[in-house]
């Protein structure tokens, strides 16, 4: 996501304050990632029941008001590990590597940003071609990344890591279901307790 994409989600579904516990848990998890430790990491939220989180390129983590609704009951672990993901997202510039992605993979120098962007989406959500395949294997690999770096942020911020593993079946119910953007929950949750036991075996 960039400004405009924030800039018209909150148009679009109203914003909504962010409880100040989420705000703090926030402030805990950035305050021991070495890689984002005095960096200012706005938290913002829009009007919206279903539970979702976004990162921006701009330091900004967007989630929805469903977050805290009474459908979601995260634990306060569970909210931090919803956090940590993004932020590993943040470190990583994903935002702005699938960007460039879209401009390397559509292949159009004359084409703007916002254009490549919507053309390399249609590409994925295709799924009938080479492209296709390869589009969706990187944004795959970028969530168990996400994921697994993010499980490692909770450790260093106190947390236990395997809230990830919870907060992930929350997001989702368990089963084979992938999209073009994210990996089947029940791999996702293998890949981050693979993580978690290298991370521990290497202490």
């Amino acid at each position: 996501m960039d400004r405009k994409n924030v800039q018209d989600l909150m148009k679009r579904f109203g914003q909504a304050p962010v409880p100040a516990t989420y705000q703090g848990v926030l402030a805990r998890l950035v305050k021991a990632d070495p890689l984002l430790a005095g960096q200012k990491i706005r938290l913002v939220a829009y009007q919206a029941k279903f539970l979702n989180a976004h990162e921006a390129d701009h330091g900004v983590i967007v989630i929805s008001a469903g977050a805290w609704g009474k459908a979601a009951k995260l634990a306060d672990d569970e909210i931090a590990a919803m956090l940590a993901h993004e932020l590993a997202h943040l470190e990583r510039r994903d935002s702005k590597r699938m960007a460039c992605e879209s401009l390397a993979y559509v292949g159009n120098t004359e084409l703007t940003l916002p254009s490549a962007i919507r053309e390399t989406t249609r590409e994925s959500f295709s799924g009938e071609s080479d492209l296709s395949l390869t589009l969706t294997a990187l944004n795959q690999a970028r969530e168990k990344a996400a994921d697994a770096r993010g499980a490692q942020i909770l450790r260093m911020a106190g947390y236990d890591p395997r809230a990830m593993t919870r907060m992930l079946r929350k997001l989702a119910p368990p089963g084979v279901f992938s999209s073009t953007t994210h990996p089947a929950i029940d791999s996702r949750i293998r890949h981050v307790l693979e993580s978690i036991d290298r991370s521990r075996d290497s202490h």
